[in-house]
């Protein structure tokens, strides 16, 4: 099985607005976990909510990495057809708006792994 937190991570990147993404990507976890449990019945789930969340975060800054280099054909497709110049406008600034959240939230996650893998280091060397 893969990890859900891998696709959810690109869904999010390449569909949602920076800010929305930001403001409700812990809500949008907890409600696919949700369509998850009832999916599965009475089979009992492999990963608890915490640990998707946490595989999230984890794995933002790799995900973030793959998609960035995404967003420059993408715009390259999308106002190669576009005419008039109020939608270039408004495309560029969708994708600048997407770039610039992107470019924190890498910061945000690099930094919150970090600190997970040095605390982890951490208590393996006091044990």
């Amino acid at each position: 099985m893969g990890n859900p937190a891998e696709d959810l991570v690109r869904l999010f990147l390449s569909t949602l607005s920076g800010a929305d993404r930001q403001a409700h990507w812990e809500r949008l976890l907890e409600k696919f976990y949700t369509y998850f449990l009832a999916a599965l019945g009475d089979d009992e789930a492999p990963y608890s909510l915490e640990q998707l969340k946490e595989c999230y975060r984890c794995f933002f800054v790799s995900g973030g990495l793959v998609m960035m280099p995404m967003y420059g054909p993408f715009a390259q497709a999308k106002l190669s057809y576009l005419k008039d110049i109020e939608s270039v406008q408004e495309y560029q600034e969708i994708l600048t708006e997407k770039a610039e959240h992107l470019m924190e939230d890498l910061e945000r996650w690099h930094l919150y792994s970090r600190d997970k893998t040095n605390n982890f280091k951490e208590a393996e060397i006091s044990k």
